[in-house]
Parts: C-alpha cells; sequence; structure tokens
C-alpha cells in the first residue's frame, strides 16, 4: 500500500517537471521563430535588392521599397566597385562618405559604417550598402543580433520566471485542496470517533489504511462501550435484589420496635441503602446515556401532577425526619403539559432532592417551586442547608463528558451529572448557584 502511495507520487512529481519543461520549451521556441521572422535582415537586404533596377545608365528603386525604407528609417547606397564612388544613394545621413576604399568596404562590411550597422549585397557592377539606424542592431564579424531584442531577454526571462513560478504556486494551491479534501473527512472522522461513528468511512485512494485503522478503532470502541454497559447493568441487577431485601427488613425493623438506641444504627442503614440504590439507578442510566444509540422516548404530560407524584413517592420513604420538604406550584403551571421523557425526567428530580439530603445530614429544609414564564417551564429546588464552597460551585457547573470524573460521586454526586445529562437530552437547561453554608439551588429550565 505504502508503494502505491509512493509510486503514484512519484509519478505526479515526474508529470509536474516534464510539463513545466514542455512549457519552458514551448517559450524559447516562440521566442526564437519570433526572432527569425521578425528580424532576419539577410531577407530584407535580398528583398530590397531584388526590386533596385540597374541599367548602364541609371539606378531606380520602386516606390513600394522606398516607402519601406522610409517606415523603417533605412537608406540605402550604390558604390561601383571598379573607383569606390558612390553612384547613387537613397536617404543617405551627412556624414556618410561618397568614396570608399577596399579597406574601408571590408571594414564596414563586417561591423558598422560610421555607427551605422549595415550590410552589403552586390547586384550588376555594384556594392548594395544598406544602413539601419543607429543602435537597431549589434554586429560582430559576419553575424549580427537585434538590440531591441537583446533588451527584450531581460523580460522574456522575468515573464518566464513568473510563469513557473505561477505553475508551481497553483500547483501547490491544487495539491493542497486536494489534499485537504482527503484529509479534512477523516479528521472530522478523529474528532466524531470517541462519541462513535454513525456511518462507514468514505474511501479515499491512497488512505485505505488509515481508514482501515479508524473503522477498527471505531468497533474497539463501541465493543468496550457495550461490554462496560452490560457489566453496569449486570452488576446493577445482581446487587439490586440483595439490597432490595436489606432494605424492606431494616425498614420492617425500625417498624417493630419503638428502641430508640436501636433506631440510631437502623436509621443510618436505612439512608444508606437507599443512596446505594439511587446509585444503583444512576449508574443503569449512567451507562445508557453514553451509549451512541440511545434514544430518549418524549412523551406529552401534564407537569403539575407529574412532579408532585414524585414528592409524593419521596415523601412516603419516611426516612427523612430532619428534613421538610414544602412543593410550591404557581397558578400559571395548572394544565401545563411538556413533552419530556417521564423516566428519566423523574430520575433528576430524585437526584436532585437525594443530594440535598445527603449532603444535609443535620436536616435542612427543601423548596420546590413550578411555575410557567414565557411558554418556559421553571422547576427550582433550594434547600438551606450548608451548600458548596466557590470552587466546587465552578466544579459543578463545569460537568459535562470531557471532565467528569466518576471519583467526584460521593461529594457532589454522580445524579448531578446524570441530571443535566438528561436535560440536555430535553433541550432544556440545569443551572446551579450557592452560598456556602447558607443554600443550595438547582434550576431547570425546560
Amino acid at each position: 500500500m505504502n508503494r502505491n502511495i509512493f509510486k503514484h507520487l512519484v509519478l505526479k512529481f515526474i508529470i509536474s517537471f516534464v510539463f513545466i519543461l514542455f512549457i519552458n520549451l514551448l517559450i524559447l521556441t516562440i521566442c526564437v521563430l519570433t526572432i527569425n521572422n521578425n528580424h532576419s535582415v539577410s531577407k530584407q537586404i535580398d528583398y530590397i535588392t531584388k526590386h533596385i533596377s540597374v541599367t548602364e545608365s541609371d539606378i531606380t528603386i520602386d516606390k513600394q521599397i522606398k516607402k519601406l525604407l522610409k517606415e523603417h528609417d533605412i537608406w540605402l547606397l550604390a558604390i561601383d566597385n571598379e573607383t569606390g564612388v558612390v553612384k547613387y544613394s537613397y536617404r543617405k545621413p551627412d556624414e556618410i562618405p561618397n568614396h570608399y576604399s577596399y579597406a574601408d568596404v571590408s571594414r564596414f562590411s563586417k561591423y558598422y559604417l560610421k555607427d551605422y550597422p549595415v550590410f552589403t549585397n552586390i547586384k550588376n557592377n555594384y556594392l548594395f550598402v544598406i544602413g539601419f539606424p543607429k543602435n537597431s542592431y549589434a554586429r560582430y564579424s559576419n553575424n549580427y543580433i537585434s538590440i531591441s531584442m537583446v533588451k527584450k531577454i531581460p523580460l522574456i526571462f522575468l515573464l518566464t520566471m513568473i510563469l513557473n513560478c505561477a505553475y508551481f504556486i497553483i500547483l501547490y494551491i491544487y495539491s493542497n485542496f486536494r489534499l485537504r479534501k482527503k484529509i479534512l473527512p477523516l479528521v472530522e472522522t478523529i474528532i466524531q470517533l470517541p462519541n462513535g461513528l454513525s456511518s462507514s468511512i468514505k474511501p479515499v485512494y491512497g488512505l485505505e489504511e488509515i481508514i482501515y485503522a479508524l473503522e477498527k478503532t471505531d468497533k474497539k470502541l463501541k465493543d468496550e462501550q457495550k461490554f462496560r454497559q452490560d457489566w453496569v447493568a449486570g452488576i446493577a441487577h445482581d446487587i439490586k435484589t440483595p439490597l432490595s431485601i436489606v432494605l424492606s427488613n431494616v425498614a420492617m425493623a425500625k417498624d417493630l420496635t419503638n428502641n430508640k438506641e436501636l433506631n440510631k444504627y437502623l436509621d443510618p442503614i436505612l439512608t444508606e441503602t437507599y443512596y446505594i440504590q439511587n446509585i444503583l439507578n444512576d449508574l443503569n442510566i449512567f451507562a445508557r446515556l453514553n451509549n451512541q444509540i440511545f434514544q430518549i422516548q418524549k412523551e406529552e404530560i401534564l407537569i403539575l401532577p407529574f412532579v408532585r407524584q414524585i414528592i409524593i413517592q419521596i415523601l412516603n420513604q419516611e426516612i427523612w425526619e430532619n428534613v421538610d420538604i414544602s412543593f410550591h406550584p404557581n397558578q400559571s403551571i395548572e394544565n401545563t403539559y411538556v413533552k419530556i421523557d417521564k423516566f428519566l425526567f423523574s430520575r433528576v428530580i430524585h437526584n436532585i432532592i437525594y443530594n440535598s439530603i445527603l449532603h444535609n445530614p443535620s436536616g435542612c429544609k427543601i423548596d420546590i417551586s413550578l411555575s410557567k414564564v414565557d411558554e418556559k417551564i421553571y422547576l427550582t429546588i433550594l434547600d438551606n442547608g450548608i451548600g458548596v464552597k466557590p470552587e466546587q460551585l465552578h466544579q459543578l457547573n463545569s460537568l459535562d463528558e470531557k471532565n467528569f470524573d466518576i471519583a467526584f460521586i460521593r461529594t457532589t454526586g454522580i445524579g448531578l451529572y446524570i441530571s443535566k445529562r438528561i436535560i440536555q437530552l430535553n433541550q432544556g437547561e440545569l443551572k446551579i448557584s450557592s452560598k456556602y453554608k447558607q443554600f443550595f439551588k438547582v434550576e431547570i429550565i425546560i
């Protein structure tokens, strides 16, 4: 697999290299062809000479050629081969002589005539000298080069470099885009991995091994999660039966005796047994909430009788001798329906009330209020117990999946964490406020 990826990368590199090489060669070829087509002096000289008429008595030039010479600022001489005297001239500069020796002819034929680049051609008994503007061509020996083209070389080089840079920038952007297109879904998959993947990962060429590893990890996490849920459910089930026996026997023993000394020992047993029973229920819900396939079962209920019934159930346990629970529903809540999961919401109320009772062993007063404001239901549970310190309050308000510590159960209760999760699943909000040694307040808004 890795070898295939390596081959693919090498192939892409070779294709990119060949492509940019082809572009550079194409630019070079175009430049050469342009120079040959636009700046071939020999062709121009032949063309001009061809249209010059030479007779024994006179030399004449076509009007078309004269027009061409004028447009390009070119001048012309016709030198007698035998005498070296200029027999005919057209647009000759004043500084150009009218007589030349063989040495003069030899010199300017290869280089310059008074700084004018000149080119020669022989027709009949005359040497035709065709002169171009100064600084138009650079002469060396029997060859030449257009100065205008020389001036364009840096520009051509710069444009070629710009094209090369543009190509590599575009290639980088394209490669980066392709890479991000491949990698981003995998990054999102990795982010979702702790919560479980809802579907299989789309295949990506070259990344098959990574996808396979992610799917394998997802399966392993789901298997471990299911094992934890089954394990917690099994433990809770195994403990529930003997716990119920202990609870019923202790309650019966308490009813059958008026011995205050004995009740002093029975009361803590009964309280802690209820606490363990509540913890077991919470653990069951905790395992279910962390199962990705878990779904809440919402239904429309009358909120007032529902909350009242839960409070009555708690009061009927008759173990809270030093706890005063009062319920204050507002008239606005009468005949108000709300769509919630009855079982889970019941656990929320139980957990919050038990939390107040268990953390105030010396007793407290619990006020429960229920009201409706702007189509929102407000359930407030307030106790006048010991409350919590500011750092503990911050911890409670920060409870979530990422920072929850199971060791935190005894000091704040797993019930508060579960309650917060349940309210969130019901599209509600749970707020906790407290002042140390004064009060502890939980407000539920749904």
